[in-house]
C-alpha cells in the first residue's frame, strides 16, 4: 500500500460530514493511499456537556442551552449510537483518539501526508478552540487541504496571518 494519509475533518456529528468523510477516504484508497480518520473530538474539547463553552456568553444562555440539551439527550444518544456503529463499520479512524487539541499537540498521530478540509475548514469562528488543529498547526510534515473553505472573507489581519503561516 502506499502513503499513509491522516484526515483531520469533522465527521461525526451529521449525515452529511459522515458521507463526505467515507467519500473521501474510498476515493483515496481506490488511489492507493492508507487514509484514516484522526479522531479528534473538538466537539467536547471545551464544552459542558456537549454545550460549547465559547457558545456561554451569559447566564440565561447557558441555562437556554442546558435545557435545550437535556430535552435533546436521548434522541442525541441514539443518533450517536448510529453514528459510532457506522463510522466503526465503515470508516477507518486512527488508533490513537484526541479529546484535546493539546494532547495532539504532545503526541501527533505520525502520517506520510495530513489533510484537512472540508466546508468551512478555515472558519475560526466555528469552535475556534479547534482551529489550529484544522489549520494543521501540530503538524510538521506535508499538509494539505481538500474542498477548504472559511465561510467568512472579512478575516481580521492576525486570522489571515496564522492561516498563511499555517499554510506554508
Amino acid at each position: 500500500m502506499g502513503k499513509k494519509i491522516g484526515v483531520i475533518t469533522m465527521y461525526r456529528q451529521n449525515y452529511g460530514a459522515f458521507l463526505q468523510a467515507y467519500a473521501l477516504q474510498s476515493e483515496l484508497k481506490r488511489l492507493g493511499y492508507q487514509a484514516e480518520l484522526i479522531r479528534y473530538d473538538y466537539y467536547k474539547d471545551k464544552s459542558f456537556l456537549e454545550i460549547p463553552l465559547y457558545r456561554v456568553r451569559t447566564p440565561i444562555y447557558f441555562i437556554k442551552q442546558l435545557l435545550i440539551a437535556m430535552v435533546r439527550y436521548v434522541p442525541r444518544k441514539k443518533r450517536q449510537k448510529v453514528f459510532d456503529n457506522s463510522i466503526c463499520k465503515y470508516l477507518s479512524e486512527s488508533e490513537g483518539y484526541y479529546r484535546t487539541y493539546e494532547q495532539l499537540v504532545e503526541k501527533p498521530p505520525q502520517y506520510d501526508i495530513y489533510l484537512t478540509g472540508s466546508d468551512q475548514v478555515f472558519n475560526s469562528k466555528l469552535t475556534p478552540h479547534a482551529a489550529p488543529s484544522r489549520r494543521l498547526e501540530f503538524v510538521n510534515g506535508v499538509k494539505a487541504s481538500y474542498a477548504a473553505s472559511a465561510g467568512n472573507v472579512n478575516f481580521k489581519k492576525s486570522e489571515l496571518e496564522k492561516l498563511n503561516r499555517a499554510l506554508c
